[in-house]
């Protein structure tokens, strides 16, 4: 049985109050509480906490990892304008089950990661288009699929 060391704690501690922290972000936070921490000793007990299934890592290709304390099937959407990384429930989106055979192959687990707006950014660039009257109400449309998620697209 590993123990439990102060340092592990205020990591885990990082990961449940910071919203999809980096390691970066996670080692400013323990670095407050424990000076002596090393970064070697955030990303090491990281991928531990990741391999014991305690926490979930998103990878962002060419970009820094995310760490999520929320194990629970979701998915993510990071936001191409300020960077934040929202939850988008699983129920929202049909998608394979994990421990299901598809075709030829067997689906253990899956992740999904969409790139656009977060609801803020979106709602700054709504009342930016509109101030400045770029996009009119008709042309704009939401289309709903049968994911359950609203896409919006313009009409040219």
């Amino acid at each position: 049985m590993k123990r439990n060391t102060k340092q592990q704690s205020y990591i885990s501690e990082a990961v449940s109050e910071l919203h999809h922290p980096t390691a970066q972000a996670i080692y400013e936070y323990v670095k407050k509480k424990c000076p002596s921490v090393s970064k070697g000793t955030i990303y090491r007990v990281l991928a531990s906490l990741v391999q014991e299934g305690k926490i979930n890592q998103i990878q962002i290709a060419n970009g820094a990892d995310f760490y999520d304390w929320n194990c629970m099937p979701h998915h993510h959407l990071v936001c191409e304008t300020c960077g934040t990384i929202c939850d988008i429930p699983a129920d929202k989106i049909k998608t394979f089950h994990n421990d299901q055979e598809c075709a030829d192959m067997y689906i253990r687990t899956h992740r999904i990661l969409f790139f656009g707006q977060c609801a803020t950014c979106y709602a700054q660039t709504k009342k930016e288009l509109s101030e400045r009257g770029d996009v009119q109400d008709s042309e704009r449309t939401t289309q709903e699929n049968d994911t359950g998620l609203s896409f919006v697209s313009n009409n040219t």
